[in-house]
């Protein structure tokens, strides 16, 4: 019986649901992959991965913010939506990359103030738009687009919204655009790029509201991904390290008034992605981990005025994309699954406390985008479903609402299996509990209340699939035990009570991932190698009427086969295989039942096959595939292996589980389908449809041509609409029943019905027909019609009539472009721009050298090519450089120096019917920049004088270029060099606006002298110059390339070296294991005190390196001679321990001051001497982990394990020592432990740090070292 596709869809979250294709919309969608289902008592069960379930509603909805109540939007929008503004007359521009209703996809879209879309706003760019800004009448566009409406516009464009027209704003600059704002009259623009509108523009620029480019150039190392502005205060987040060479670390501010870097620090330590204010308080997101000194991750907020970090701290566990304050509530988008502890997904509002509002809707994917009008939010990003509620891999859906149903049930793991067992429902998977009683991996639950009966296997592993064989259950996964009894990854288990395992053991050597029953026999699919002790690799087959026995039926397949369905005597088995049973065969096989010989299908897809099902004759497979028209999912005839035109199409993704219910495919995985909305993940797809019943109407024509015109006319209430023709005659055949038609919209060659040709095939209202007669007369008719392939359903009642002749042929245009102007000229390629004249296209005819002498014929078709000398000839090197209806564009390939000659002709018609204005054509001739000379001799003999703690003069003999410029690096030579045509620029200060060569050169002069200061360099710091001769200037330099002059310097320092050196040392207690000295002072403010065993200290201290002493030798920093460091500080005398008796140590004092960079030591003059320890009489000191051994090390916990390497004779005594040599810990063993060798201490409160421990006992002492975590 023939049944109607659903259409409406009844819920929170609503949209007027487009009849795309066969998919039921009105089923709701998940966020995860979707395993198994079963329609048990008109719900319909699905079990997977996922933990969101929810209305499709395509990627754009709207909401009444008081209430949560869904608002109708009157369109479908699938895809990704970036940005949403709203202009003063109410209104509004969605920004993206989308298809609506079904359409090839767009980047911007404006919908009026109560939600219909405006359709003569129609603007074609060649990729997504990113971010938008309103400043007037205009307004900007940025994104990764090359072209808007055929012109060129690099990332950044205007749209004139008083007459919806593209400006001829065309910055165009150097690298991507990314983020902009509005305040104070001026457009604010961020990215990562060089040079914007020609000039100079590092990562930020401004805009007044002419689009003049202002003279305001701060130059930001790295990208600006978000700007903000409030009052005199503006806000830059993204990536990058300085702002006008003032070190901030990826957000910072300027005043706008002053133009000047303010002194407001919030470093953060990773991205910013997103900003918005709310009183004083800056909100962040992005990629963060600390703000400052403060811990946030992800989120965070600093005062506007201060810089200082709030305690807003909501803890997103992701980054974060999106950033809005509305009424004192932060609504934020991105990837996080937690804000806090609370369970939020892609989408939160967040109180200034940091709480998060759980009364928002919840969704299925990111949120990019969030815009506020008056109670109504507008919400947009890469989601599919909106609004929809938590549940947790098991759901139930009402199936004739397609809506999902309150059930009791919670689990806690993946579902794979789902099948009815008389009224209740058997669940398989890999969990251990439903609804908090323990069952592993296999329950059979109530459909009601979810409670799991008595039923439980005992599994100890995962269930991949289950088959239902009479009162058994055949059971296969990646197990090993049922409770006591060994059973590796097949069994069967009796239905009845508690599940009472079988005898049957095949007893497999890898886990089971499918099982199909045929008959009597029994197919498994998996990753074992045996049966038994039978080698079975990937496949077996057991015959259930012979007691379950093995078959004497085998299959060798070179890679994975993961899929298998019956079909009569064949079994159809799809993988990852190119080769099964020694016959080539790409991921699809049949095999004979009865011998496993491969037989004759071979299906025309290469790829990794994960699902199959067989229905009338048609054969839907699913996976990580592709075919010459599909990828993710198609449809073959099973009898020729013939591609289908299935109505369903996957837009990104694969389909991995295809299963039937009812009339019905249930189609899941991880995909997203090219339907007007967008489902994600799990969809219903009717196999059988109606007929309509509202036939097509109103044909209509327009752009009629001589061998052209273009049909219009309103669909019927079927899925598609078929269009046929005939010359000269009416229509008088109609469609079959059953038959699916190709078209074609050039004439007579789509498919013939009775001398008729199918000319459209689809959805849309109207068709372009090409290849038509002049002069000729044709006869349109429209059907309307439901189904695909074998189930087509046509109305073929009254379809929609009309005719129109073609005209005789074109006239030429009558009026000629005009006013040829050239842009942005360099080396070898420049801008042409024109005004049009009123042909439909023009042609732009360059020549070189001279002017144009040749015009482009009629009835001729040509190839127009912007890289020039690429397009068509018309003789004598006169190339069409261009042709289409634009009215400019970039021409490459040309030659530095060289003038070019241009001239527009402006066409009508094509091919053969093109007619040409010959006359008036307009005529304009541009000479290109020559590259300059390379410098022959470099700059000599550089030099540097009055060198101050921030600044050094630079000298230097010329060479011979008109100019030269300086590039420093601090601390090692340079290595980056300026690029030929590239225009630098500085203002002499190594932190100031200049420009960069890489992330640590700077250019820091440019011009022709021989001498110049730079500033903003660092005290006591080596820098490195190389001065680089040029000739030219802008896009003709030319830099020298080998041979010039380096130099280098270092900066005075700001703190002076102490003058006076340390001596007297004397030692005024000796000892075996320590020894106490004491020194006369220097004039240092501090002095570092170092110890060498048996050799003098050689290593000096290196300058602003901070050291950590400790007096426990050993246990400081140490220096590169082997010397440690026992104290820093302003001190003159030290007690040295742990030391070895009858051994020599040196000691050395240095004498230091301090300085913002570190301390700075006096090393050319200081104190040394040296000490014996006394002998040892009567006793060994034993050092080391071989005679006391401690474990764990370093300690995490609280006791510490100690083995010694002879018993304990209760006379000793432990001591530990922290790393500045004081004893805080001391125990006497006692006579319990006498004779033992093993013991523990309890050192659970012991801080951080490092340890001496030592154990002595008169003649020994054994010594160790401990890390406590």
């Amino acid at each position: 019986m023939k049944k109607t596709i659903i259409l409406t869809l009844i819920t929170l979250f609503t949209v007027i649901q487009i009849k795309a294709q066969n998919i039921v919309n009105e089923f709701w969608e998940t966020d995860g992959q979707v395993n198994a289902s079963v329609k048990i008592n008109n719900k319909l069960y699905i079990g997977g991965d996922f933990s969101y379930v929810g209305p499709t509603t395509g990627s754009l909805v709207a909401y009444r913010n008081s209430t949560g109540a869904g608002i109708s939007l009157p369109f479908n929008l699938s895809g990704k939506v970036n940005d949403i503004v709203k202009d003063n007359s109410g209104n509004i521009y969605i920004a993206g990359l989308f298809s609506i209703n079904g359409n090839p996809a767009q980047s911007i879209v404006k919908i009026t103030p109560n939600f219909l879309l405006d359709a003569s706003f129609q603007f074609n760019f060649n990729n997504e738009i990113s971010d938008l800004a309103i400043n007037g009448t205009n307004l900007y566009v940025l994104g990764l687009f090359s072209t808007v409406n055929s012109q060129l516009r690099l990332s950044f464009a205007s749209i004139n919204l008083t007459t919806n027209q593209l400006s001829s704003f065309a910055p165009n600059p150097d690298g991507q655009a990314l983020s902009l704002a509005v305040a104070n009259g001026n457009l604010y623009v961020g990215g990562l790029f060089s040079i914007i509108s020609g000039a100079g523009r590092n990562s930020f620029a401004v805009y007044n509201a002419s689009n003049v480019l202002q003279s305001l150039n701060i130059p930001i190392r790295g990208s600006v991904k978000t700007i903000i502005v409030k009052d005199s205060l503006l806000f830059l987040g993204g990536t990058f390290d300085s702002i006008g060479g003032i070190y901030r670390k990826n957000v910072g501010s300027l005043n706008v008034n002053t133009s000047q870097v303010r002194n407001w620090k919030a470093h953060t330590l990773g991205t910013v992605n997103d900003m918005d204010i709310n009183n004083n308080s800056l909100y962040l997101g992005g990629n963060f981990s600390q703000v400052g000194t403060s811990i946030r991750n992800n989120m965070a907020s600093v005062h506007i005025l201060t810089g200082i970090v709030e305690t807003f701290d909501p803890g997103l566990d992701a980054a974060i994309s999106n950033v809005k304050v509305n009424n004192g509530t932060i609504y934020v988008g991105g990837d996080f699954n937690f804000v806090g502890s609370d369970n939020r997904k892609y989408y939160a509002a967040i109180s200034t406390s940091g709480i998060s509002n759980l009364g928002t809707p919840l969704v299925n994917a990111k949120v990019e985008a969030t815009y506020f009008v008056g109670d109504t939010v507008i919400v947009g990003g890469t989601f599919s479903s909106f609004g929809g509620r938590s549940v947790y891999n098991l759901a139930a859906f009402d199936y004739n609402t397609g809506s999902a149903v309150a059930w009791p049930i919670s689990i806690d793991g993946t579902v794979t299996v789902l099948k009815q067992i008389g009224s209740k429902l058997l669940v398989g998977g890999d969990f251990y509990s439903v609804n908090q009683l323990f069952r592993r991996s296999l329950a059979i639950v109530d459909t009601v209340n979810g409670t799991p009966t008595s039923f439980d296997v005992e599994c100890d592993g995962s269930i991949n699939d289950v088959i239902l064989a009479g009162t058994n259950l055949i059971i296969g996964g990646n197990f090993s035990n049922f409770g006591t009894s060994a059973r590796n990854n097949l069994a069967m288990v009796n239905l009845g009570g508690t599940g009472v395992l079988q005898s049957w053991n095949p007893n497999l050597n890898g886990q089971v991932r499918r099982l199909l029953l045929n008959q009597t026999q029994l197919y498994a699919i998996g990753d074992f190698t045996q049966v038994g002790s039978t080698v079975k690799k990937r496949m077996a087959s057991f015959e259930l009427s012979n007691n379950f026995n093995l078959r004497n039926w085998s299959v060798v397949a070179d890679s994975t086969i993961h899929v298998a369905i019956a079909v009569g005597s064949k079994i159809i088995v799809g993988g990852n295989f190119l080769n099964i049973n020694g016959v080539s065969r790409s991921s699809i096989a049949s095999l004979d039942t009865a011998t496993a010989a491969t037989g004759t299908l071979q299906i025309p897809l290469v790829g990794n096959v994960l699902a199959l099902k067989e229905d009338n004759g048609l054969l839907y497979v699913g996976g990580d595939i592709t075919t010459n028209t599909n990828k993710g999912f198609t449809c073959f005839t099973i009898f020729n292996a013939q591609e289908i035109n299935f109505p369903v199409k996957v837009k990104i993704g694969s389909v991995n589980k295809i299963w039937p219910v009812d009339n019905r495919l249930v189609l899941s995985g991880s995909f997203t389908l090219s339907n007007s909305s967008g489902k994600s993940n799990f969809a219903l797809v009717n196999l059988s449809v109606s007929s309509p019943t509202v036939q097509a109407s109103a044909v209509s024509f327009s752009q009629v041509g001589a061998v052209s015109f273009r049909i219009h006319f309103n669909k019927g209430n079927g899925d598609k609409q078929l269009v046929l023709i005939k010359q000269g005659n009416a229509v008088d055949t109609i469609p079959v029943n059953g038959l699916s038609y190709i078209a074609n919209s050039l004439f007579g060659s789509g498919d013939n019905i009775g001398g008729k040709y199918v000319v459209y095939n689809g959805v849309d209202t109207t068709v372009l027909i090409t290849g038509l007669n002049t002069g000729s007369n044709y006869h349109v008719a429209v059907f309307t019609y439901n189904g695909f392939s074998s189930n087509t359903n046509y109305l073929n009642t009254n379809p929609a009539r009309g005719n129109i002749t073609t005209v005789v042929g074109y006239n030429p245009p009558t009026a000629a472009a005009s006013n040829i102007i050239f842009s942005d000229v360099r080396v070898s390629q420049m801008v042409v721009k024109w005004t049009k004249g009123n042909g439909t296209k023009r042609y732009l005819v360059g020549h070189e050298a001279v002017a144009v002498s040749r015009i482009p014929s009629d009835s001729t078709q040509y190839l127009g090519r912007s890289d020039f000398g690429s397009g068509t000839d018309l003789g004598t090197s006169n190339f069409i450089v261009y042709d289409g209806v634009g009215d400019s564009v970039l021409v490459t390939n040309l030659k530095g120096g060289t003038t070019y000659y241009f001239s527009v002709f402006e066409y009508n018609g094509n091919g053969q019917f093109s007619r040409v204005l010959k006359t008036g054509s307009p005529v304009g001739n541009q000479q290109m920049l020559t590259v300059a000379s390379e410098p022959t001799g470099g700059s000599s003999a550089v030099t540097f004088a009055n060198t101050t703690v921030n600044s050094t003069q630079v000298n230097w003999l010329s060479g011979n270029g008109t100019s030269r410029v300086v590039v420093v690096r601090e601390g090692s030579a340079v290595v980056s060099l300026p690029v030929d045509g590239d225009t630098y620029f500085t203002d002499n200060n190594f932190n100031g606006n200049s420009s960069y060569l890489s992330p640590n050169e700077r250019i820091v002069y440019v011009g022709a002298g021989n001498q110049f200061t730079v500033s903003g360099l660092k005290a006591s710091t080596t820098y490195h110059f190389a001065l680089i001769e040029f000739n030219g200037s802008g896009y003709t330099s030319n830099y020298q390339s080998a041979n010039f002059v380096r130099g280098n310097v270092t900066t005075k320092s700001t703190t002076i070296l102490p003058l006076v050196a340390t001596k007297n040392i004397l030692f005024t207690k000796v000892s075996r294991d320590s020894i106490q000295c004491k020194w006369t002072k220097g004039d240092g403010q501090k002095r570092l005190v170092v110890i060498r065993k048996f050799q003098p200290v050689t290593s000096y201290p290196i300058q602003r390196a901070i050291y950590t002493g400790s007096s426990v030798y050993g246990m400081g920093d140490s220096l590169s001679d082997g010397s440690f460091i026992l104290s820093y500080q302003n001190n003159d005398s030290i007690t040295i321990s742990n030391l070895q008796p009858n051994t020599k140590y040196y000691i050395a004092v240095f004498e230091s001051n301090s300085s913002v960079p570190g301390p700075v030591y006096l090393s050319d003059s200081f104190a040394m001497a040296f000490i014996t320890t006394q002998i040892s009489v009567g006793f060994t000191k034993i050092m080391g982990e071989n005679n006391l051994k401690i474990y764990p090390n370093p300690l995490s916990g609280e006791k510490l394990y100690i083995e010694l390497k002879k018993p304990l004779t209760g006379n000793e005594i432990i001591t530990i020592t922290d790393i500045a040599g004081k004893i805080v810990y001391r125990n006497e063993t006692g006579k319990n432990l006498i004779g033992e060798q093993h013991f523990q201490l309890d050192l659970g409160q012991f801080q951080k740090g490092q340890y001496l421990i030592q154990l002595m006992e008169s003649d020994f002492i054994y010594s160790t070292t401990l890390l406590i975590n």
